[in-house]
């Protein structure tokens, strides 16, 4: 009996270490491949508070469509990818103006 009480300590000892591990990978991975780490608190705060019970709401209904089927991810997905593309241009826009009334 306090051999395989030993090898179940033993094993889930070594499951643990592993997950921590993996999770550490992970969360290095996404730290390299969205760089989060470079928005303000304050900003932050504000893009989370300032929102009312219509977007609440459609932020709900957004979620749970995502999550229940893959066209409804694949729709979600598409207008987020659209969104930050759009908000991509329009700052690269904004600093071609920015130089150019500069110079």
């Amino acid at each position: 009996m306090a051999g395989t009480l030993g090898r179940k300590a033993r094993g889930q000892t070594l499951a643990a270490r592993a997950l921590r591990k993996g999770a550490g990978m992970v969360g290095s991975r996404i730290a390299k491949r969205f760089p989060v780490a470079g928005y303000d608190l304050a900003e932050v705060t504000r893009s989370v508070t300032g929102r009312g019970l219509v977007s609440r709401t459609a932020a709900i209904v957004i979620t749970r469509l995502a999550t229940r089927s893959l066209p409804g991810t694949v729709l979600v997905g598409g207008g987020l990818l659209a969104k930050a593309l759009y908000d991509r241009r329009k700052d690269r826009r904004a600093r071609e103006n920015a130089e150019d009334a500069g110079e």
